[in-house]
């Protein structure tokens, strides 16, 4: 997708039920990063659609248009995909507790609506996204994983968070 292998993008990625789990990797080059900016990506076939719809509308809720920092929480940011060949999408998350994935699909008569939890999420860092954060960040971060930090200094508080992320 958009020249990136999908493994360079995410790691584990499953649906089951309303919940999408799985790892996000950092980008922070190549045609995704460049065209939307660094950050976490979610790479989705969306090919198990309702064959009988005559319109399938998908993307997140809500949504940081151009990628701001202030968010919309409207369907403008919902994008067409019944007539997309290869119904491939990827999808750009800033706080998968707050963002939904969301598909809307009608068939004329009736619109059904599906909402999908982000929250399972994992994101992944590299060392050059951890050194760009404080180290309370880090370790807020660290906290909600779980992870024991016994170090001080930045180079080494990054070197352990990376340690037992990547255990």
């Amino acid at each position: 997708m958009f020249n990136t292998a999908v493994s360079d993008i995410q790691t584990g990625v499953a649906i089951s039920g309303k919940n999408i789990t799985g790892n996000l990797k950092f980008l922070d080059s190549g045609d995704i990063a460049d065209y939307w900016g660094d950050g976490h990506f979610l790479a989705l076939q969306l090919s198990d659609i309702d064959t009988s719809a005559t319109s399938v509308k998908v993307g997140l809720r809500p949504t940081y248009p151009n990628g701001g920092t202030t968010p919309v929480d409207d369907d403008s940011g919902l994008v067409e995909i019944i007539n997309d060949p290869d119904k491939n999408g990827v999808f750009k998350i800033t706080n998968k507790n707050t963002q939904k994935f969301k598909v809307v699909s009608t068939d004329g008569s009736t619109t059904r609506t599906d909402i999908y939890n982000l929250s399972g999420l994992t994101f992944l860092y590299t060392q050059s996204e951890l050194e760009n954060m404080t180290i309370t960040e880090i370790k807020a971060i660290a906290t909600e994983r779980g992870y024991t930090i016994t170090e001080t200094s930045k180079s080494a508080i990054i070197t352990e968070f990376l340690a037992q992320q990547n255990a």
